[in-house]
């Protein structure tokens, strides 16, 4: 059975592979940013080996392509920052987004509630 992890040798014909090639120019750069002093392709090549990817499994993707831009707007709430009195919070959230916001917001992004918030009163709460 063929050995299947990464070589030992970086610079041996195995990891001539193109996928191994765009993965150390993508991380050795960032790599020298914090350790300008030291051997920046060793130390890729040792945290590309930590990951636990093999020769096998390592591939080229398809560039990164968003699926928003600058014409969308995030909201960022708290999933229980609208209440209405026996509703959960959450249908409430909904009901409210279609009724007010479906022709603007394009997204949400909810963040996990809890009975006290830390956010110095900038979440604020309505009942409805």
């Amino acid at each position: 059975m063929a050995d299947n992890s990464l070589v030992q040798n970086p610079a041996s014909s195995e990891s001539d592979r193109p996928a191994y090639h765009a993965l150390m120019e993508r991380i050795t750069p960032l790599i020298e940013a914090l350790y300008p002093q030291e051997n920046t392709e060793e130390l890729a090549y040792k945290l590309i080996k930590q990951t636990g990817l093999t020769l096998d499994n390592l591939q080229l993707h398809a560039s990164h392509q968003s699926h928003w831009d600058e014409q969308d707007i995030m909201l960022i709430t708290y999933g229980d920052s609208i209440k209405t009195a026996n509703q959960k919070p959450l249908t409430t959230l909904k009901n409210t987004l279609d009724k007010y916001l479906k022709s603007s917001v394009s997204m949400v992004h909810i963040l996990p509630y809890y009975p006290y918030s830390s956010d110095g009163g900038f979440a604020v709460r309505i009942t409805i």
